[in-house]
């Protein structure tokens, strides 16, 4: 019966994992808002999440083998004294927006402690989580294709997207090993028609970082597939020069037809868009916010109305969010010193362990989830906030965060993987 249990709960995280990366569910996709979305930020995944969370905390305390306290017990208790300190700072200063802030990071907090818990690691596999995402992105990409085909006319003239694109960086590396280098693969065709997806979605979604990220993500896997480890140099079969060449022919000449065209994608790379210069914009509003955190360290509490400025250095009071494009610069305006270091560790954490997995085992998939993720990271902290308001990143980042804190399952879980499969970059 506990076995039957377990496989319950698992399919409720799979469910929440799955519907908020395959689904846009922003204002942009009113029929998705209308089926999933309660309030704001909150899904009816929130809550499947919650329920799932809230099962899982009483069945470890109910467990007397589980009773025992780890240093991350102690990190992620205070992660979420932190966040209800500042709910309750928030709510003194701001009201209401307090709660309609705080709902992301409290997402993020139950996505790492669900999926770190031993319910759901003895249930699902990491390599079932990493197809599980390209299922899902898979969903997501065509839906947003189906849209930009019916939207031609907004397409030529504006961006496109659901904040889920970062993944697509991962996803791109994933199915360069799959198609390419994984023998044991024998349904290429799905992985073909995705790169062709998100190739298009990409390109609708205008955004600089994503295509670029995405091809460095590709070339990296592709070196990496031709780098033996055991002899500590390239080997260079005819098959891989031939991949080699193919591909840096495509792109050579996608570049040369790219920056030869004049459409909106390319202005926005050689900056003739007729925006405003986005990039001293920026930093602008960075250098705006930075010195407000250095007035107040200890941050301001969920609820405060973020703004951005112009090239000008004047403040966009007609556009105000929850969040501007840099992360740590939210982390710390909204929880002050102590939630960015924990935010920053977390996340260092993660990279740390996924890479001490791959070095232990020198696994292809693992290689391809440690660039996918440090890239994905950089993408959505960095030059955008996706990993707080992205409902993909949230799910994604925060999932392989918990999943990789005690890292030594992980392990067990690739030798076993290994063997079954007998694949490696070798």
């Amino acid at each position: 019966m506990a076995i039957r249990e377990d496989k319950i709960l698992s399919y409720m995280w799979i469910f929440s994992y799955f519907g908020l990366i395959a689904l846009p569910i922003n204002s942009r996709y009113e029929l998705f808002r209308k089926c999933f979305v309660i309030n704001n930020s909150i899904t009816i995944f929130d809550l499947i999440l919650l329920l799932l969370f809230t099962i899982c905390t009483v069945k470890k305390f109910l467990s007397h083998k589980d009773l025992s306290i780890t240093k991350y017990d102690i990190l992620m208790f205070f992660y979420l004294v932190t966040i209800i300190t500042y709910i309750v700072i928030g709510y003194t200063n701001y009201g209401i927006s307090s709660f309609n802030d705080c709902c992301l990071y409290l997402r993020a907090y139950m996505f790492i402690e669900v999926t770190r818990n031993k319910i759901i690691k003895s249930n699902i596999t990491i390599y079932q989580i990493i197809n599980i995402t390209f299922k899902a992105m898979m969903v997501f990409s065509f839906i947003e294709m189906i849209d930009g085909i019916n939207n031609i006319n907004l397409v030529s003239s504006a961006r496109m997207g659901a904040n889920n694109e970062s993944l697509y960086i991962f996803i791109v590396g994933f199915i360069a090993y799959k198609v390419f280098f994984d023998y044991t693969e024998k349904r290429k065709f799905k992985y073909i028609i995705g790169i062709g997806l998100f190739a298009i979605c990409c390109i609708l979604s205008k955004s600089r970082v994503f295509i670029s990220f995405s091809v460095i993500s590709f070339i990296l896997v592709l070196i990496k597939s031709n780098y033996s480890t055991k002899l500590k140099r390239f080997k260079f079969s005819m098959r891989s020069m031939l991949i080699l060449i193919f591909t840096l022919s495509v792109i050579t000449i996608g570049l040369i037809l790219f920056f030869n065209s004049n459409n909106i994608l390319t202005q926005r790379f050689l900056g003739t868009a007729g925006e405003s210069n986005t990039g001293i914009a920026r930093i602008n509003t960075f250098m705006y916010y930075i010195n407000i955190f250095k007035k107040n360290i200890f941050g301001c509490g969920f609820g405060y109305k973020m703004y951005y400025l112009d090239e000008l250095n004047k403040v966009i009071r007609s556009q105000s969010s929850y969040q501007i494009d840099n992360a740590f610069i939210v982390y710390a305006i909204k929880g002050g010193i102590l939630f960015l270091i924990c935010n920053i560790y977390l996340i260092i954490n993660t990279i740390r362990k996924i890479n001490y997995v791959y070095v232990k085992l020198d696994d292809s998939i693992m290689y391809t989830l440690k660039i996918g993720i440090i890239l994905v990271i950089i993408s959505s902290t960095i030059f955008t906030s996706q990993i707080i308001h992205g409902n993909a990143e949230i799910a994604f980042i925060w999932s392989l965060c918990g999943y990789f804190l005690e890292s030594n399952s992980v392990i067990s879980q690739g030798k076993k993987y290994k063997e079954v499969h007998k694949y490696s970059f070798e």
